[in-house]
């Protein structure tokens, strides 16, 4: 998949930044003759959670505008007041992906939706592996069966998003983790295995880990290509949690010796695609994850 800032001619970015895009109509407007073409920019609601940091990151690795806001924008005027201030290119719904019970996830998706529908811009929202529960079938048109609360929390959002955008993208992705803090299950056992502390990880847990600047660079592509529908993206579809970990720790220099298996059984959170795989494999996003953590901890020390 070709990335869209790739060639063509050299814009002046917010900012100061020289950037070759290629200029896509309707997106990039003028202020009078002699001023330079500015570059619109995404929209990004998440605020501070790991996800929405991670597209902030990324974006500016790839010279493209991005504006954050806070998660706890669920107010429809202030929405539709932003986007005829800052008038975005495209709208992500980054909120919402770790805390099981944010009751405000349903009606913040399909607001966002709504707004995004209203005014012809492409929506992303991001979704879960927990919707299909503990269903045989991991693909994009496997039907929707969640299990537990987090499941049903994100299976209502994407029906509200659907239902008020039916050409939005959803991108469901599993255990997501990154180099910047403990996100996701294997940031929070790498971190207990800094501590000295036990991590418990039943031996059938399976998971579909997603190495979060991986997951953000193609979700921008599938946006700029203007994709729609439902995209399942993981570095790997089903490895059991330990392994990861184990591996992970092993890139780090971190003793594995204080993993064990509880008595209590796994809950697989497995993801297949039927449209393509887009994501670079396991091993390769681990070892850059390993280089990536140990390079901000040196930094972090000074």
């Amino acid at each position: 998949m070709s990335e869209k800032t790739a060639g063509g001619t050299t814009l002046e970015l917010r900012g100061g930044i020289d950037c070759p895009i290629q200029p896509i109509a309707g997106r990039v407007r003028h202020r009078g003759r002699s001023a330079p073409m500015r570059l619109a920019p995404i929209l990004v609601v998440g605020g501070s959670g790991a996800l929405a940091r991670s597209f902030a990151q990324r974006c500016a690795a790839r010279h493209l505008p991005c504006l954050l806001a806070g998660a706890e924008m669920v107010d429809a005027d202030a929405v539709e007041r932003m986007i005829r201030a800052q008038r975005p290119w495209a709208i992500v719904n980054a909120a919402g992906m770790t805390a099981a019970d944010d009751a405000a996830h349903g009606d913040r998706a399909g607001m966002l939706a709504a707004a995004a529908a209203r005014h012809g811009l492409p929506l992303l929202m991001l979704s879960s592996a927990a919707v299909l529960g503990d269903g045989d079938s991991r693909t994009e048109s496997a039907p929707v069966a969640p299990a537990d609360a987090c499941g049903r929390r994100h299976a209502e959002a994407e029906r509200r998003v659907l239902q008020a955008h039916p050409d939005a993208l959803i991108v469901r992705t599993g255990d997501c983790f990154g180099a910047d803090g403990d996100a996701g299950l294997l940031g929070r056992a790498l971190a207990a295995l800094r501590a000295g502390d036990a991590v418990a990880l039943p031996s059938d847990l399976v998971l579909a880990p997603t190495y979060l600047p991986d997951l953000v660079d193609a979700c921008l592509d599938l946006v700029a290509d203007g994709e729609q529908g439902i995209w399942h993206l993981a570095n790997a579809g089903g490895v059991p949690a330990i392994e990861v970990v184990a591996h992970a720790a092993s890139l780090l220099g971190l003793s594995a010796n204080r993993l064990r298996d509880p008595d209590d059984a796994g809950v697989a959170r497995l993801l297949d695609s039927e449209r393509g795989a887009l994501l670079p494999p396991l091993t390769h996003a681990l070892a850059r994850f390993a280089a990536a953590s140990q390079a901000a901890q040196a930094a972090r020390r000074g």
